[in-house]
């Protein structure tokens, strides 16, 4: 279950305020890794380091988001690591997204701490996107290195796909130890699940040709306002129909 921040208070997802507006035709459900091996990518910053006037990769991210917002596209902010916090409601003003980074920050003296269970996080995360309105889409940051997760992969993938959600994903791992020899590559399953879902996998880095994951984002934002065609959402919800999706959960550590 996830826990959802609202008026500093956790709640249960069904009690938190939503934004007024149900005919807002895009949702988009933001979800940022806090885990100790990420520091830095979304979240974390030193406090020593905080106030020098330089900005953080979180004020970068959340510009960039909130740059990117339209007309009709709403925003919700979560993170996960010891926990999967939801921000309380779903926004649509650039000063808004920034609050919504602070209210789901679970960092430590500045740093990032905890497992990485990306599977469980993604699972939640449709959780609070199946209910909303109109089209559905998830914006990814992970290195895809899972750990304590309670919620496999293929469990999370066939959630996802049965909510009809499309999941963009950002990979923050371009190290030469993702390879498939020792196991399924944390990046083959992020690619699966953003090609499995009608998304996008993209890749971004802090040097040489990757781009800054900032330019990555807005560019993914752009892609949630871009209508699929209807020829894939027909043959997604058809599937759905046919319950080719499991409705229950499978146990997984991966």
């Amino acid at each position: 279950m996830a826990t959802v921040l609202s008026g500093g208070t956790p709640a249960e997802l069904a009690q938190a305020p939503t934004a007024q507006g149900a005919a807002d035709p895009v949702r988009v459900l933001f979800i940022g890794d806090s885990s100790r091996s990420q520091h830095g990518a979304v979240f974390g910053v030193p406090l020593v380091l905080r106030g020098h006037g330089s900005k953080t990769s979180l004020d970068h991210v959340a510009e960039a988001l909130g740059t990117h917002l339209a007309p009709g596209v709403a925003l919700r902010v979560a993170s996960f690591a010891e926990r999967f916090l939801v921000s309380p409601s779903w926004v649509t003003t650039r000063e808004d997204v920034r609050r919504a980074f602070d209210a789901v920050d679970q960092t430590e003296g500045g740093y990032t701490v905890g497992p990485s269970p990306i599977w469980d996080a993604v699972y939640e995360g449709a959780d609070t996107l199946a209910p909303e309105p109109g089209r559905k889409f998830m914006l990814l940051v992970t290195d895809g290195a899972a750990t304590a997760n309670t919620v496999g992969f293929e469990s999370a993938l066939a959630h996802v796909r049965a909510s009809g959600i499309t999941v963009h994903v950002a990979s923050t791992l371009t190290s030469p130890y993702a390879r498939d020899e020792w196991g399924p590559s944390p990046l083959t399953r992020l690619r699966r699940l953003a090609a499995e879902t009608g998304g996008q996998y993209r890749e971004v880095g802090k040097g040489g040709q990757q781009p800054k994951l900032w330019e990555v984002l807005g560019e993914l934002m752009d892609l949630c306002r871009v209508d699929p065609g209807h020829e894939w959402d027909a043959r997604r919800a058809a599937e759905g129909a046919r319950g080719n999706a499991p409705k229950t959960r499978t146990s997984g550590s991966d």
